[in-house]
């Protein structure tokens, strides 16, 4: 296969691919939610996930914090710039 070739294979794929989960969302998101019990059980399993991922934002933030110093002190100027922007949009991104 040349490159033209997948180029145009690649288009439709990815629209596929999008389409298909669309459908597999909207599929989930129309199923039962469950009984009561079962309902708890995820509220619970979702606050005990949300605070995981906040502690560990916590902790990754001030890592970030730290390296940033060291590398900071080692080598000064516009690499740690660089570096910074880098951890703040990967923690803006997540």
């Amino acid at each position: 296969m040349d490159a033209s070739t997948l180029q145009l294979i690649i288009l439709p794929a990815g629209l596929i691919a999008v389409l298909f989960a669309v459908y597999l969302a909207r599929d989930v998101l129309a199923r039962d939610t469950g009984t009561q019990a079962m309902q708890d059980v995820a509220g619970t399993i979702y606050e005990g996930a949300v605070a995981f991922i906040r502690r560990q934002y916590t902790t990754i933030g001030i890592l970030a914090i730290v390296g940033a110093v060291i590398i900071g002190i080692v080598i000064t100027g516009f690499g740690i710039t660089w570096w910074i922007m880098g951890v703040i949009l990967k923690a803006l991104y997540r």
